[in-house]
């Protein structure tokens, strides 16, 4: 400790000695009255100017060899005049004043030590969340035009370039030469588009007298809501090959095409919706059993609920892929565009992915044999729509709470999820969350308005999305065009179905089926806000708890469990939470 204390003296004592040494060679080289004047007026020591700084105007131009200096330098010679000033003469008051009355001079340190501090901290947050801002977007721009307006990098970007919070205003103080050519504006324009991720972004150019600038605003944000009846002539004015979404910024209508790009439960409808207007046909693969209420009785819809119905759909569509491509082969010409008829369009819907992949790999486990491969058939014929789908016109809309590797491809692997060509970020997505999907792109500011997106293509488009009904989604599926299905196609007891010539034997032995959830299916799905334990002991104690309408049998266990009608289960809970 000692060694340390004789060390820092040492250095302390050097500093004092170099300090006293430069000012002894200045006195003598200028005078101490020269120095002093220079001083206290912020000019520099030799008197020569080191940047463009006025007395009043800030600097952005060094005089120096380097072309670099110190931001001091930058201030206007006022300012730097008022700060040499304020530390002389206040130090000047505290050495009196601790002679002249030590007590009270004390006190005065101390309270303004103790404002200072709480101003400091106040100080501080803010030029964190500031510096926050500046290191994810005022910065990368900097960097991006200071070249192309003559600015130096390192000199940084507050002396020119200002960048509102919600990013929808930024002003750039143009240097004096600038000509403001046509070709010049537009590449200024397109560097502050594409940086800040600014849609639609405005320019209003101030080239007159000596300090040009121009301001970028972002066109007006997307309307609160949009209902149905406010995009139906849009959604009557569709491509065959494209969806749309609801409006963006400006009022523009926001699409998505089904040839080049991808799509909460919202979406989903509004988007089979659409699709079953047009004569497509619409799989509907819902885990949580409740997500399209609207759509489980239509003719060209196949709703999936359980995880063997899921599983089963996903083989079909599987074998239906197959079978598209082998019509389709041949018929392609030199440019892969596909001149064969291989049926109506298929739009899959999967709801919460993530599950799903989950419960398919649980249940492949459950009933495969030993001589079978590991990784469940269904999660590889997911992998294989968003591949191969596309261009023989089966389309994918994935469902996501966090659209992980995991959740879209069942070994982990992130290939399938590149062949999403249309990304929509809900409104409270998160850094990590949009660094792994849109890692190329500026993320915009999170809106927790409900129906609020951001549709990533190769750039982004800030949209609310349109709200459509379930009365209006089922009316204008029924509107159209009403696809059948394919005669192959699963059938999981939709009524309304167009009936399948089957032999009277083939029904008579078929096992009828019961569509139902277990307990722990109901949890996991969301369809209470409970857990297990507490549901199992609510099943002995609730008198309007739902009664079982099956059972399944549990492999190697010599049991079953028992099934539950997962519209009752969610009426049950809605009760309980009234009583």
């Amino acid at each position: 400790m000692n060694v340390v204390l004789i060390v820092l003296g040492l250095i302390a004592l050097m500093a004092v000695f170099s300090v006293i040494r430069v000012a002894k060679l200045r006195i003598h080289k200028y005078g101490i009255a020269l120095l002093t004047w220079r001083w206290l007026t912020g000019a520099y020591h030799h008197g020569n100017l080191v940047t463009d700084a006025g007395i009043f105007r800030h600097g952005s131009d060094a005089y120096t060899k380097t072309g670099r200096t110190y931001k001091f330098s930058y201030r206007p010679r006022l300012h730097r005049a008022a700060v040499r000033c304020g530390s002389t003469f206040g130090s000047l008051a505290l050495i009196y004043g601790l002679f002249a009355d030590y007590r009270l001079t004390m006190k005065i340190l101390v309270a303004v030590a103790a404002i200072a501090f709480v101003v400091g901290m106040l100080l501080a947050w803010f030029l964190r969340e500031g510096r926050k801002h500046d290191k994810a977007y005022t910065w990368p721009l900097h960097e991006a035009v200071a070249p192309m307006l003559g600015h130096a990098i390192p000199r940084g970007p507050k002396h020119y370039l200002k960048v509102s919070r919600d990013l929808s205003e930024a002003t750039i103080k143009l240097p004096r030469n600038f000509g403001g050519h046509e070709k010049d504006q537009k590449n200024l324009t397109a560097v502050v588009a594409n940086k800040l991720g600014m849609e639609g972004a405005s320019a209003e150019w101030n080239l007159t007298g000596h300090n040009p600038s121009v301001t970028y605003s972002s066109a007006p944000p997307p309307p609160y809501e949009v209902r149905g009846h406010e995009i139906g002539e849009a959604l009557m004015k569709s491509k065959s090959d494209e969806v749309v979404l609801g409006i963006g910024r400006g009022g523009k209508v926001i699409t998505a095409s089904l040839t080049g790009e991808s799509g909460k439960s919202v979406t989903g409808r509004l988007i089979a919706a659409q699709a079953l207007y047009r004569g497509d046909i619409v799989v509907i693969l819902d885990i949580k059993w409740l997500s399209h209420s609207w759509a489980v009785d239509l003719p060209n819809v196949i709703y999936a609920r359980t995880v063997e119905e899921i599983h089963e759909a996903c083989l079909w569509l599987s074998k239906e892929v197959a079978r598209r491509n082998e019509v389709a082969s041949g018929s392609d010409d030199r440019d892969g565009i596909v001149h064969a008829n291989v049926g109506p369009r298929i739009v899959v819907i999967t709801e919460e992915l993530n599950v799903t992949q989950n419960r398919l790999r649980k249940y492949w486990n459950d009933i495969r044999t030993t001589s079978q491969p590991k990784r469940s058939p269904a999660s590889e014929a997911l992998d294989e729509l968003m591949f191969m789908g596309r261009q023989v016109r089966i389309n994918v809309v994935a469902v996501a709470q966090r659209l992980s590797s995991a959740a879209v491809a069942g070994t982990g692997l992130a290939d399938s999820r590149e062949n999403m060509g249309t990304r929509m970020m809900g409104g409270r997505y998160t850094a990590s969350t949009w660094k792994m999907l849109c890692p190329d792109l500026p993320m915009p500011p999170a809106n927790s308005r409900t129906g609020r997106v951001q549709v990533v293509t190769d750039r982004i488009r800030e949209c609310q999305i349109g709200w459509l009904t379930g009365n209006e989604a089922h009316d204008m599926a029924l509107a159209g065009t009403v696809a059948a299905l394919p005669h192959d196609a699963p059938d999981f007891g939709n009524p309304n179905r167009a009936p399948v010539t089957v032999p009277v034997a083939a029904i008579e032995a078929a096992p009828p089926k019961v569509r139902g959830v277990t307990l722990a299916e109901a949890v996991e799905a969301e369809i209470v806000d409970c857990n297990l334990k507490s549901l199992h002991n609510a099943r002995g104690r609730h008198k309007h708890f739902p009664e079982p309408i099956g059972k399944r049998p549990v492999k190697g266990a010599g049991g079953a469990v028992y099934l539950y009608d997962p519209e009752g289960l969610a009426k049950w809970n809605e009760r309980k939470g009234r009583i």
